[in-house]
């Protein structure tokens, strides 16, 4: 987190608010009376994620905007649907760490965030 630049933030920003927000601008002019709308959040957004604070409050932020999407007059008065969804977390690239020992902590992390062997 200390060492995060201000263009790491902003890519993250980017892409996991702004990218949300502008996509929902530009596609609601097309979507239908009794649409449904999806935004995928993160677990992160309620519990955090360890070594990286930022991916979890952009995690927040497209939860915050999907409930407050969804008091819109304008999308309420069209039927408009909007939910979010917060998968947990799964190994994946994104998981990958350069400190073995917050990938092992990841690795845990998930293991015991899943119900099955």
């Amino acid at each position: 987190m200390l060492e995060t630049d201000e263009a790491a933030f902003n890519r993250v920003i980017d892409v996991n608010v702004k990218g949300v927000f502008f996509l929902f601008t530009r596609a609601y002019p097309l979507l239908a009376e009794g649409a449904y709308v999806i935004f995928t959040s993160s677990v992160a957004h309620f519990k955090g994620r360890a070594g990286d604070p930022l991916y979890a409050a952009s995690k927040a932020a497209v939860r915050s905007l999907g409930r407050t999407i969804a008091l819109d007059e304008g999308g309420l008065a069209r039927k408009i649907r909007v939910n979010v969804i917060s998968p947990g977390a799964i190994q994946a690239p994104l998981t990958r760490q350069d400190w073995p020992q917050m990938e092992k902590a990841i690795v845990d992390y998930i293991a015991a965030s899943v119900p099955m062997d």
